[in-house]
């Protein structure tokens, strides 16, 4: 039995067993979601002397954008040397 047919199977229930349904597949998500979350914990308690540098969200995609930024650039400085070439070789 495919998922297609499985849905619609589903969309022949009667409105408490579709409910039903519902907030069992939400509950499994969420168990999913909340047990992924708890094992990207770090649970250390004791005098940890090592001090972890923190970054925010913004920071890592700032930073990525200036790696891009220089790829780029380094990208178009090529395409200009190249197009260079190509005028002088007339």
């Amino acid at each position: 039995m495919s998922l297609v047919d499985k849905i619609e199977n589903l969309q022949k229930k009667p409105e408490p067993y579709k409910r039903k349904v519902l907030f069992a597949s939400v509950l499994a998500f969420m168990f999913l979601v909340v047990f992924i979350w708890f094992t990207t914990f770090d649970f250390s308690f004791g005098n940890n002397t090592e001090i972890k540098e923190a970054y925010t969200p913004f920071q890592i995609i700032g930073n990525d954008l200036v790696g891009i930024k220089d790829s780029l650039m380094s990208s178009v400085g090529e395409i200009k040397g190249l197009f260079n070439q190509i005028q002088n070789a007339k």
